[in-house]
């Protein structure tokens, strides 16, 4: 009977996606694998473009995370909505921002930046907005709990007592 009851509790948690990301992972999107080393990556780039030699890439790991995963489910978001982010959005964005450029030139931070300005673009409309808080509640997201705690309701990284953040920073607008 144990072993029956032990069963049938994995059965729950498998079907209920309760699980813990691989040490490999960074965190999960829905099915999106976000990996580590990429994050590592990432972070490691833009510590080298900073202005402050001090910077290191474990610094940026965390905003890294949250900024693909609000890339993630903005993008989603919009698909699922139909809308359509336009090259003058992206003008703005990058007006409003120039830094993003810079930042963009180099080709481990490339993708990243492009997918952070679809996002801000999209997240700068009401209706992308919107389709962003409808993703952001049907989308399971799972973080590696050496990144922070991700609060579903508030679609960002909460203090959970590992030094996160208490609520998202703004996309930068300028």
């Amino acid at each position: 009977m144990k072993k029956l009851a032990a069963l049938a509790t994995v059965g729950v948690l498998a079907l209920t996606g309760c699980t813990t990301p691989s040490p490999t992972a960074a965190a999960y999107v829905g099915d999106t694998r976000i990996s580590q080393a990429d994050v590592d990556t990432m972070a490691a780039a833009l510590a080298e473009v900073t202005d402050d030699p001090t910077d290191t890439g474990s610094a940026f790991a965390k905003p890294v995370v949250q900024f693909v995963i609000v890339s993630k489910l903005a993008r989603t978001g919009a698909e699922k909505a139909k809308i359509v982010v336009t090259d003058a959005q992206r003008a703005a964005v990058h007006a409003a921002n120039p830094s993003l450029a810079t930042f963009a030139k180099n080709p481990a931070l490339t993708t990243f930046i492009s997918d952070l300005v679809d996002a801000q673009a999209i997240l700068g409309t009401e209706a992308g907005h919107a389709a962003y808080a409808e993703q952001v509640a049907s989308t399971p997201v799972q973080v590696n709990p050496r990144i922070g705690v991700w609060d579903a309701k508030q679609g960002a990284f909460v203090d959970g007592g590992s030094g996160s953040i208490s609520s998202v920073a703004p996309l930068a607008q300028g």
